[in-house]
């Protein structure tokens, strides 16, 4: 295994270890907490598609999670990866936009979930 391999294998592990806490820390938490975040966003409007999203993001959280620490289906849990930090970010994008204060939006952020807010904020101020 060259260098190059190894530090992909670190990443794709850091990664999935980061979506495996989140998931677990979200599906072990009632799934109104979770809700109470999304719904801060103003993108949903409906209490069922908020519920929906709140069970099931921590769900794929945890599959993308496993899939990518245990290099299972890399190219596909990279790709699954690559659009859930991307709706996160368009998420955070647009509460920006519309003037939404983020810490509003994301006050009840968790301390995994704070990280990867503090990475968006890098891009979105």
């Amino acid at each position: 295994m060259t260098g190059k391999d190894l530090s992909a294998v670190a990443g794709r592990t850091l990664v999935g270890l980061i979506l495996l806490a989140s998931g677990v820390h979200k599906l072990f938490a009632a799934p109104e907490e979770f809700a109470a975040v999304i719904e801060k966003y103003f993108i949903l409007q409906s209490e069922g598609a908020i519920m929906a999203a709140a069970r099931l993001m921590p769900l794929a959280e945890i599959l993308l999670g496993l899939a990518m620490t245990l290099c299972f289906k890399v190219r596909a849990a990279a790709a699954g990866t690559a659009s859930l930090f991307g709706v996160f970010l368009l998420a955070i994008a647009s509460t920006k936009l519309r003037g939404i204060p983020l810490e509003e939006a994301t006050g009840k952020l968790k301390t995994v979930d704070k990280g990867l807010y503090e990475i968006a904020k890098l891009f979105f101020g």
